[in-house]
């Protein structure tokens, strides 16, 4: 395997609590800041590793019968780094995907999972839990000598010589039971290939099988209704309130210097320069694709990816995004404990949607929790 040097990587720690779990569970994930590609947590996988982890039983199967859950343009790839690293492992299945033109998204995902624990990968030892492939959009291919992991259908295939096993001793063929993606309706240009992609696997492979997104209101015009309906699909939104999300432990509260040491104040002067170098060259990578034209017009709905946060119902509106500094010097890892975000405006802007099977709606309510909730 050819060596990939990673350059510019930071280590940062979320913790995540939940009334439904005793204990808390710590996940380090690694950024990167390069001068040709960046990787960050975006809003977006915070709020969803943080679904995931309240409702960790509806991604858990049993022994020998465990859930087959696919992640889709992962990026730092924290909920799957959660997944990986909750309880009952052997319950779940993680397949974790991204470009398979940026060797560099996978090999930060593999250094990742070892930070985290996980020191082996399906394709190392059959027995491991977790597969980190490259996964192109809108790719329905088998693997050839130039990409050897292969499109879709491989990845199907693969996923399909996984056996399941029930409780009767019978054996089935391994499906892909849950999609996740953060942040994926990001670009326009990929709204088509992505949602031929989740519908290729569910309505042709496991018809049960839920797409789980979340992505941040940035534009008026920009409404999936219509592709859902293309590709036999139906979606509602999560409300936090469902699973007891509080935005306030990614924001930072004002506090006094005086009442922090001086080592504490210097770490956190540490920590904010890191954060504006970071944001200053996301900024840079927002800009950018948001320069790209819309090919889609569309009218308002309930699934309009609309940015409330910036003032404007224009997409091509750049205000918002500041331009970055072309200047940006060299960090060394660093790892910050409880990292968060800022101010919250960005947070606030992300909702939560579930993805189904157009037809198959009568299971949103296990997904929302109503029945955890009508229960307590």
């Amino acid at each position: 395997m050819e060596s990939i040097t990673i350059r510019h990587q930071a280590c940062k720690q979320y913790r995540f609590e939940s009334s439904h779990h005793e204990e808390a569970l710590a996940v380090r994930v690694l950024e990167v800041l390069d001068s040709d590609f960046g990787l960050y947590v975006w809003p977006c996988s915070l709020v969803l590793a943080e679904y995931i982890f309240n409702r960790l039983d509806m991604f858990t199967g049993v022994r020998g019968n465990p859930k087959i859950i696919l992640e889709l343009g992962a990026g730092t790839a924290l909920p799957s780094l959660l997944l990986a690293k909750a309880p009952h492992q052997s319950a779940r299945f993680m397949v974790v995907t991204d470009r398979p033109d940026v060797p560099l998204i996978l090999e930060n995902i593999r250094m990742a999972m070892k930070e985290n624990g996980v020191h082996s990968t399906y394709q190392d030892d059959l027995a491991a839990g977790v597969s980190i492939r490259g996964l192109g959009w809108g790719d329905f291919t088998l693997a050839s000598n130039e990409n050897k992991d292969g499109g879709l259908l491989q990845l199907i295939r693969d996923v399909s010589n996984m056996k399941r096993i029930a409780d009767d001793g019978s054996q089935s063929l391994g499906r892909i039971d849950i999609i996740l993606g953060s942040d994926t309706f990001y670009n326009p240009s990929d709204f088509e290939p992505l949602l031929a992609t989740v519908s290729y696997i569910i309505n042709r492979h496991n018809p049960d099988c839920v797409f789980l997104t979340t992505y941040q209101n940035r534009s008026a015009k920009r409404n999936i209704d219509p592709l859902l309906q293309k590709w036999n699909l139906e979606g509602r939104l999560i409300q936090w309130d469902d699973f007891s999300f509080d935005m306030s432990k990614y924001i930072h509260s004002d506090v006094d210097p005086e009442d922090e040491d001086q080592d504490e104040s210097a770490n956190e002067t540490i920590d904010e320069e890191m954060d504006d170098l970071w944001l200053r060259q996301a900024d840079k990578e927002v800009s950018r694709e948001m320069n790209a034209s819309l090919s889609i017009s569309a009218k308002r709905s309930k699934l309009a990816l609309v940015d409330y946060s910036s003032g404007s119902d224009s997409e091509n509106d750049d205000s918002a995004v500041e331009n970055g500094d072309d200047n940006a010097g060299e960090h060394d890892a660093s790892e910050t404990l409880g990292h968060k975000i800022g101010d919250g405006g960005a947070l606030s802007s992300v909702h939560l949607l579930w993805i189904c099977r157009r037809g198959h709606g009568v299971n949103f309510e296990r997904w929302r929790g109503a029945s955890r909730h009508g229960s307590e």
